[in-house]
């Protein structure tokens, strides 16, 4: 914790800090508080709370240098966000064995636009929650658009470290040619559901998208051409790799 501007109160073996801002991570804190309930020796624990409103791209910066970071290997690396949100924050430090300390805070934003890698399409008017602790990461109905049509994203962390990402949408070729969509967008009509999945792991994530295209007017290179009305079972899997694996 550094940058810390505000009032330290002793009052017999308990200690309160009560600050109006300091840097956590990165991240500038405003209503800063913090406490060492016991200054005994061998007792000495370091409760923080705090608040921060700022872009949500320095919430991905503070992911990336929190203990978050290494429960869920680092997987928000490289994401991009316009937007803005709100962070609430936790520590719980024991000063004679620091190894034990805990963090949860949660992030709320609205109306964001993220990119979790160029190859993706980005996520409109994205708006949710998204909790962490030291050893997890939730994100429930998180909402937005993408290709025109909206979305709902979940999000949890598994025992081996991995985030588990899951989305349900629509896509609405007609709005999406429009707002300047892919190229590929262009020789599509009308809508049609989908869902995907994102696996990450060290940097590395695993994406399935599936479709039946019902709905979809397609007119692109064979095999994928095809009325509104008929379906047409697509299965999309990549596999996007962290620097320097093969």
């Amino acid at each position: 914790i550094s940058n810390i501007a505000g009032d330290l109160i002793l009052r017999g073996s308990r200690m309160d800090v009560n600050a109006w801002q300091g840097t956590m991570f990165g991240v500038r804190l405003s209503k800063v508080r913090m406490e060492i309930p016991d200054l005994t020796p061998g007792k000495e624990v370091l409760n923080v709370s705090g608040e921060a409103e700022g872009p949500t791209s320095d919430f991905f910066a503070f992911m990336e240098q929190s203990p978050v970071a290494g429960m869920t290997g680092d997987f928000t690396h490289g994401w991009q966000a316009q937007g803005t949100g709100r962070l609430a924050l936790k520590l719980s430090i024991p000063l004679g064995d620091t190894a034990k300390s805990t963090i949860a805070g949660a992030y709320q934003f609205s109306n964001n636009t993220v990119t979790i890698a160029p190859e993706l399409p980005m996520v409109e008017q994205a708006g949710g929650r998204i909790e962490f602790t030291e050893t997890a990461v939730r994100a429930q109905t998180v909402k937005g658009v993408v290709l025109g049509g909206p979305v709902t994203i979940s999000a949890t962390t598994s025992r081996d470290a991995a985030v588990q990402i899951s989305a349900l949408g629509r896509l609405n070729a007609d709005i999406a040619r429009r707002t300047g969509g892919p190229q590929w967008v262009q020789r599509l009509r009308g809508a049609t559901d989908w869902r995907a999945s994102l696996t990450a792991r060290k940097r590395s994530a695993d994406v399935v998208i599936e479709s039946n295209l019902q709905g979809l007017a397609v007119n692109l290179p064979a095999p994928l051409v095809k009325a509104a009305a008929e379906t047409l079972p697509v299965r999309f899997e990549r596999r996007f790799l962290a620097a320097g694996e093969d």
